[in-house]
């Protein structure tokens, strides 16, 4: 059964999605998206649906949203959905490089 906060993460992913589709993907063609292990299933389903995109996407699972920001910091996830409050805490990291939108 999907609930609410999995139909927000799966919107949330979708504009990423959407966001590396209108970006140029010939740099880079594969994109691990980092999401919490509560929302692994729906990001696995958000894959299944086919797409125009030639960009290659990966689920990764973390324990939590402040973990997936580290994995993004130390490049291990490309992307992260995150809410308003994921991205002060993004700002107030060390050494980050985290940039709203899609990653280099």
């Amino acid at each position: 059964m999907v609930n609410d906060k999995s139909v927000t993460m799966i919107v949330k992913i979708a504009i990423l999605v959407i966001a590396i589709t209108f970006n140029d993907v010939s740099a880079k063609t594969s994109y691990k998206i980092c999401v919490p292990s509560q929302f692994m299933k729906a990001c696995e389903q958000m894959l299944e649906v086919e797409t125009k995109s030639k960009a290659i996407l990966e689920c990764l699972p973390a324990r939590d949203r402040v973990e997936c920001l580290t994995l993004v910091q130390q490049r291990q996830a490309d992307l992260v959905p995150v809410d308003p409050e994921d991205m002060y805490v993004a700002s107030k990291l060390p050494n980050q490089d985290f940039v709203p939108g899609v990653p280099d």
